[in-house]
C-alpha cells in the first residue's frame, strides 16, 4: 500500500499496464486509476455497492469533475464480474464466519 492506494501491474487483452487502486469505504466504492507515464489518467473505473435498490454498479468517471461516462462493457462481462464478487463474498463468509441479512 502506497499513499492510500495499492498499485498493481497486469496484462489484459494483450496490454500490460499499471494502475492505482483506492477504496472509498464511506461511498462503498473501489476506484481503479490507470497510469500513463507514471501519472493517473483523467478517467477512473469505479465499482460501487449502491443501496435502495441494492445493486453493484460499474462505470467510468472523470476524476476531476465527477461526471460519469458511459461504459461499453458487454453484459457478459458485467455478469461475470458480479458472479466473481458473489463467489468471493461466499468464500470470505465461510472462512471468517461473517454473517449478514440475506438479500431477497
Amino acid at each position: 500500500v502506497k499513499q492510500g492506494y495499492v498499485q498493481r501491474t497486469l496484462t489484459a487483452s494483450g496490454e500490460t499496464y499499471t494502475e492505482n487502486i483506492y477504496e472509498d469505504e464511506a461511498n462503498c466504492e473501489i476506484v481503479y486509476r490507470k497510469l500513463n507515464d507514471g501519472a493517473e489518467a483523467v478517467y477512473e473505473r469505479v465499482v460501487a455497492l449502491r443501496k435502495h435498490p441494492l445493486k453493484i454498479e460499474s462505470h467510468l468517471r472523470n476524476r476531476k469533475n465527477g461526471i460519469t461516462v458511459q461504459v461499453g462493457m458487454p453484459e457478459a462481462g458485467s455478469i461475470s464480474a458480479a458472479d466473481a464478487f458473489v463467489k468471493e463474498a461466499k468464500r470470505m463468509d465461510r472462512a471468517n464466519g461473517i454473517q449478514s441479512d440475506p438479500v431477497p
